[in-house]
C-alpha cells in the first residue's frame, strides 16, 4: 500500500493487520514490536540514505490496528518518491519479517 502525504503533514500512519484477511480475522499485536523506515532507495543495501525511522504504536491490540506517529520534522523532506518498510519483531527479539514494503510519496503542500 502505498503512503502518500503532503510535505509537513504529520498524520499517523494507521495499518490494520489481518492473520487472515479473506476472513477478517485480525492479528492480534500483543508481544510484537513494529518498525517503519523510510528510505531514498527501493533496496538499498546501507542506512547511508535512510531518512527515518518510527515505532508503531498498538492503538487496539486485539482488532490489529496499529499506527506510526512522524513528526513534523520526519515529514519535512523535499516532494518525491521514497520507499518505506515495515518490520515485525516478536517482544523476545527472536525474528524479524517485513511484513510490508511500498513507495512512500510526498507532495508539496500550498500553505507554508
Amino acid at each position: 500500500m502505498e503512503i502518500n502525504r503532503f510535505r509537513g503533514d504529520n498524520k499517523p500512519f494507521r495499518f490494520t493487520l489481518y492473520s487472515d484477511k479473506k476472513n477478517n480475522i485480525r492479528l492480534p499485536l500483543n508481544g510484537l514490536i513494529f518498525r517503519l523506515t523510510v528510505n531514498s532507495e527501493k533496496d538499498p543495501e546501507t542506512t547511508d540514505k535512510q531518512i527515518f525511522t518510527l515505532n508503531g504504536i498498538n492503538v487496539d491490540d486485539a482488532e490489529g490496528i496499529l499506527e506510526f506517529r512522524p513528526t513534523r520534522d520526519n515529514m519535512n523532506i523535499p516532494k518525491g518518491v521514497y520507499y518505506y518498510d515495515i518490520q515485525v519483531t516478536n517482544i523476545t527479539g527472536d525474528y524479524d519479517d517485513t511484513i510490508q514494503k511500498d513507495k512512500f510519496i510526498i507532495g508539496q503542500d500550498i500553505s507554508k
